[in-house]
């Protein structure tokens, strides 16, 4: 019987080849042969860059300032366009603004505001919202037990917190029961980052007493850490009750007229209503208010034009998954435009790399002929070549990722002081550490492809052939200057350094015409 198994098996691997045989088959269907041979193509080209630094240094500070700068502008705007609010599904908030005429004052000199009565009927909309909110930014005089000194704080509505998703820290948020009576409130939540770095985490801070602009209120919690408010541009250190507004602004007491428009105001719809649907249903509300509104006490005399006017305005909803910022619109396009350029040149970079792997390629042509002579195949030799580029753009990258930080700081000081002083950081964090990573691969295919396919057009023979003429003193042939491929092999440094000066010459010049805060 042992005889007859053994036999059985004899057969069975000749049928079907041996047990380590079967093992490699199945690792190639699942990939992990190729990891590793891959893995093993990264270790010889570390051995083989470690034996020509000159050639290392250079291609790796090419890609390294490529991809810092392109790492550094898409953190910046990723910051101020990009990003969605730290919050509950930011995708259902919207943006509920005017639009038309408005038989009003403007409280704080700025646009898109309503009025917090206004803001109130809007909270009573629960066919269409689940909830809705006000804001007003303002500066207030703030001591925390020393010295007064400028705060950002923001006069926000009890439903603020609860509409965004927010939770604390430590104690609690603002509830619509600290939103009911003017004056009858003075109590503020601390933001978690003037938390930290002003009162130093202190784990008593419930409770205190602070003074704004010399009124005390107490703390009564401290919000989530990472939440900055709605307004990338106006980062607040606390938030009051809109009812304390009297207080938190001095000399301001329209907080109840129905025609002072001060505060800014979203709304979260509901889940099983469109954006379309609540434009459509709150338009008849909208309109019916604007008539009852025209027979209140107080209306201003207005010409009947300008009546009309006010009575054909509209509500607008806007989607607002970041918010709403005036930083976002001064900075968009200008930092779109900076992102377009240093990806521009970190193709350059690509290409100038690609100049230098193609040169050094024609330097070890002998090696390549003699892998492909003792059996290697082209695609063998093509994945070496990506794997050396690869290797270089992610050494490259992890250069450009310690290089970002200066480099947002530096634009960031560039800016105009009350556009970033409190609102932008340079710091790295996971979502910025993936995206080098992925750049720096894109980076690495791209500077290995041009190299990669010449070795795959590469001829056995006729290398084999110019290998036999050298032996007998023949000259080796070589690229046409003229030619492109001659020309991609020599990059010219002083050509490549012209052409980066005029890109960010020109960027520097649209960028100050087209905004007048980067001039």
């Amino acid at each position: 019987m042992r005889r007859l198994l053994i036999l059985l098996g004899g057969q069975a691997a000749i049928e079907f080849g041996g047990f380590a045989q079967v093992q490699e088959e199945v690792r190639d269907i699942w990939l992990t042969r190729w990891l590793r041979d891959f893995a093993c193509d990264l270790r010889l080209s570390a051995r083989s860059f470690l034996r020509s630094p000159s050639f290392t240094a250079t291609a790796v500070l090419s890609l390294a300032l490529g991809i810092g700068a392109t790492t550094a502008i898409y953190s910046l705007l990723d910051q101020v366009v990009l990003h969605a609010l730290p919050v509950r599904e930011p995708e259902r908030l919207v943006l509920i603004d005017w639009k038309g005429e408005q038989a009003t004052v403007n409280a704080f000199g700025s646009y898109n505001l309503m009025s917090y009565p206004i803001c109130r009927d809007l909270q009573l909309q629960d066919r269409f919202f689940e909830g809705v909110l006000c804001r007003a930014a303002t500066t207030i005089n703030l001591s925390t037990g020393g010295d007064h000194r400028p705060a950002a704080a923001e006069l926000v509505s009890g439903t603020y917190f609860s509409v965004l998703g927010v939770s604390p820290a430590l104690g609690r948020l603002l509830t619509i029961d600290d939103d009911q009576t003017p004056g009858t409130s003075p109590v503020v939540v601390l933001s978690f980052d003037f938390w930290k770095t002003q009162l130093a985490s202190a784990p008593d801070v419930v409770g205190r007493k602070v003074l704004i602009n010399k009124h005390p209120m107490t703390v009564v919690g401290v919000a989530a850490r990472g939440f900055h408010g709605i307004d990338v541009g106006e980062v607040p250190s606390l938030w009051i009750p809109a009812t304390m507004s009297a207080q938190a602004v001095p000399g301001f007491n329209g907080m109840l007229d129905r025609r002072t428009r001060w505060m800014q105001v979203l709304g979260r719809l509901r889940p099983d209503v469109t954006l379309a649907q609540a434009r459509a249903g709150l338009r008849p509300w909208f309109k019916a208010m604007l008539e009852e509104d025209t027979r209140r006490a107080g209306f201003p005399r207005i010409t009947p034009e300008r009546r009309q006017r006010f009575l054909a305005s509209t509500l607008e909803l806007t989607p607002a998954p970041q918010g709403h910022s005036v930083l976002r619109r001064r900075l968009s396009q200008p930092f779109w435009v900076l992102f377009a350029a240093t990806a521009v040149l970190l193709g350059l970079a690509c290409l100038n790399v690609a100049g230098l792997f193609l040169a050094r390629g024609s330097a070890s042509d002998r090696e390549i002929s003699t892998r492909l002579a003792l059996g290697a195949s082209r695609g063998r030799i093509g994945r070496q070549l990506l794997a050396d580029s690869v290797l270089i753009a992610l050494v490259g990258g992890l250069l450009g990722v310690v290089f970002a930080p200066l480099a947002m700081r530096a634009l960031i000081a560039f800016l105009p002081r009350d556009a970033a002083a409190n609102a932008l950081q340079s710091a790295i964090d996971t979502r910025l550490l993936l995206f080098a990573f992925l750049v720096s691969v894109a980076a690495g295919v791209l500077t290995g492809l041009a190299p990669a396919l010449q070795a795959g057009r590469r001829s056995l023979i006729s290398s084999l052939r110019e290998r036999v003429g050298t032996a007998f003193g023949s000259l080796r042939p070589r690229a046409h200057p003229t030619s492109a491929l001659g020309r991609l092999r020599s990059p010219d440094p002083d050509a490549f350094i012209s052409m980066k000066l005029t890109l960010w010459v020109m960027i520097e010049l649209k960028v100050s015409e087209s905004n007048p805060c980067f001039a």
